[in-house]
């Protein structure tokens, strides 16, 4: 009864406004964005300006990972890669990389720190831990969402955190610092509601012009590489690289290595003069030479037994598919039913295969619809859904359409359910 009153009270503090052409942004103090003045029920890609597209990768065992394919990347991008092993963070700018051939991983490791592409365009590095976990940033992209402006002409989304610097769409920039935020707006029957007194809207700034003064730098612990014309990749000391000298401005070796920061080495322990044997300074004259333990015959002419055979390929580690680096997870799927829960997710199942997909919570809208894409065995999954969604100050109900080849929207009957019926997922 009490959260009837309360809705009733909230559409009274609401008073109907029409769409306003002229695209504005608005910051609620639910933390959700909205921009208004958009063509209604048409969808629209909105960029998370100021933040990196994040992803994840796993080098071989040859200590090689596969940055990115072909068109993923563009030129002049700025990339860096953390190996989450080491904790060293390297970076290089998508210009002139050099194009050699791959050599098929046979286990053994590429050391030397390298970047280039294949000759179909897919980019390289080695020289990370092998085998291990390596996280990909492209400071130059930004997460994208695709949504759908509702019959009022305004969409809307709640903001994560870390939030971004601007909300970017139709090449214009909300900037999210300073914004003043304020009560709800909503959209019923049709027709615009916004809280009294009326929020401040925000009119967006040039993207292009925004994008330009607000890049993203490579950290402060980023190596970062040179790539010269004959293909040779140098990199430089990390700027926060500590000077273990004490004295200089330049960092220096510890004591008893050689070389400069990060490239120090051990020099190998003295040895006795050749023909001799033992540790200097107490070197001695050995007896006549030997075949070495598991050779025959007499030196110089020993020989050596046939080379053992080479290792097993790598295996994906227990409870994944596929083959190393690519190994997945198994995917959520309902421990019964065809719909079930995890971490904010709806994970459906038995849909049609490779289809456009929306699913509502009970009456239309911005705040509950969520788009994705069915994989070619009808799996698809719903990322933010309110599973905590009402309906007239009741638990809603889900339903869900796929858009056919002509471009309508087709209910799938079969699957329109209860929200608190929905069970958490299985995920192995």
């Amino acid at each position: 009864m009490l959260k009837k009153l309360l809705f009733i009270l909230t559409l009274i503090a609401l008073t109907p406004s029409a769409a306003l052409a002229e695209m504005k942004g608005y910051l609620g103090t639910d933390g959700y964005f909205h921009i208004q003045g958009l063509e209604a029920n048409k969808n629209y890609s909105v960029d998370l300006g100021g933040m990196p597209l994040i992803r994840s990768g796993i080098s071989n065992s040859c200590g090689i990972l596969r940055i990115a394919t072909s068109g993923t990347i563009k030129q002049s991008d700025h990339i860096e890669i953390k190996d989450e092993k080491s904790g060293s963070v390297y970076g290089f700018t998508n210009t002139n990389i050099p194009i050699k051939e791959t050599a098929k991983c046979d286990g053994t490791v590429k050391a030397e720190r390298e970047i280039w592409a294949d000759d179909k365009g897919t980019t390289y590095i080695s020289g990370l831990s092998p085998s291990s976990a390596q996280t990909i940033r492209l400071l130059t992209s930004a997460p994208t969402r695709n949504i759908r402006a509702n019959i009022c002409g305004f969409l809307s989304f709640k903001l994560g955190e870390p939030r971004p610097g601007a909300i970017i769409i139709e090449n214009q920039a909300f900037v999210l610092s300073g914004l003043q935020s304020g009560g709800g707006i909503a959209c019923r029957k049709g027709k615009l509601f916004v809280a009294y007194p009326s929020p401040v809207f925000a009119s967006a700034v040039n993207a292009i012009t925004w994008r330009s003064q607000n890049t993203i730098q490579f950290s402060s612990t980023t190596q970062i590489a040179s790539i010269s014309g004959g293909g040779g990749t140098s990199w430089s000391p990390p700027p926060s690289n500590p000077n273990p000298g004490g004295g200089g401005s330049s960092a220096t070796c510890p004591t008893g290595t050689t070389g400069t920061p990060p490239n120090c080495v051990t020099p190998p322990p003295p040895t006795c003069p050749a023909g001799t044997t033992g540790t200097p300074p107490n070197c001695v004259t050995p007896p006549p030479p030997t075949c070495p333990e598991g050779t025959t015959g007499t030196p110089p002419n020993c020989v050596s037994p046939p080379p053992p055979p080479p290792p097993p390929p790598p295996t994906c580690p227990e409870g994944t598919t596929g083959t190393p680096p690519n190994c997945e997870a198994p995917k959520p799927t309902p421990v019964s039913g065809k719909m079930c829960k995890y971490a904010g997710t709806l994970v459906v199942i038995g849909l049609p295969p490779n289809k456009n997909l929306v699913a509502y919570a009970s009456e239309r809208g911005a705040y509950n619809d969520r788009f994705t894409t069915s994989d070619s065995g009808g799996w698809a999954q719903f990322d933010n859904f309110n599973f905590n969604a009402t309906y007239e100050g009741d638990p809603a109900s889900v339903g869900i359409q796929y858009k056919k080849d002509n471009g309508d929207w087709e209910n799938v009957d079969a699957y329109f359910v209860y929200i608190p019926s929905i069970t958490p997922c299985k995920t192995n």
